[in-house]
């Protein structure tokens, strides 16, 4: 007994399911693939809180520019911790995250304030002069045109990027500007007491 022959008909229409099939799936996998890569990121930055109010906690003070340095005591896996699995850039660059430029000012009442976020340079100034600038050249909204960030309270949150902008003076005082910088800056967002202070208080 000899298996039914399947007509052209019959053809077209099985690989015209298959072909669709494919069609719906691949955006499905996609957008999986995404989430867990979003997902790791957030880990990733919640490890990185994590060390770096430890290390707060011990020395009292963190100096922005070499963070990756100064963390890497403070984590059994830096290199790994370092890097958002969707950071695509080459060569691989020293960390895909930006610290907030006033880490070092942040304390126990500014948990509502961010401390990293994917970023394409290893500090975020976002605090003072230039700063909308500064964000609209690094930010890197890697997730579905989303950042994750990280606060001080140990929080990591997928964030529109237009939403804590520091071009706008009302993102800096909710989202950037530590407590205690808040007397040095005027409500138009004037920096200049900020950047003449002689030393950080």
């Amino acid at each position: 007994m000899g298996y039914p022959k399947l007509t052209m008909t019959e053809c077209v229409v099985v690989a015209l399911c298959i072909v669709g099939a494919a069609v719906l799936l691949v955006p499905y996998i996609l957008n999986s693939r995404g989430k867990a890569r979003s997902a790791t990121c957030q880990y990733h930055e919640m490890k990185l809180i994590l060390a770096t109010r430890e290390l707060k906690e011990q020395s009292g003070s963190i100096e922005p520019s070499t963070w990756p340095q100064q963390l890497a005591g403070e984590l059994t896996d830096p290199q790994i911790i370092y890097h958002c699995p969707s950071d695509e850039r080459q060569p691989r660059h020293e960390a895909s995250y930006g610290i907030n430029n006033r880490v070092d000012q942040l304390s126990s009442g500014d948990g509502e304030k961010g401390v990293f976020l994917d970023y394409n340079a290893l500090v975020a100034a976002v605090v003072g002069d230039g700063a909308s600038g500064n964000w609209r050249r690094h930010i890197a909204p890697r997730h579905f045109e989303f950042v994750n960030v990280a606060f001080y309270d140990g929080r990591v949150e997928l964030r529109d990027p237009l939403m804590m902008d520091p071009g706008d003076c009302e993102h800096v005082f909710r989202f950037w500007l530590p407590a205690v910088d808040r007397p040095l800056v005027s409500d138009d967002c004037n920096f200049s007491k900020l950047l003449e202070s002689p030393q950080d208080h």
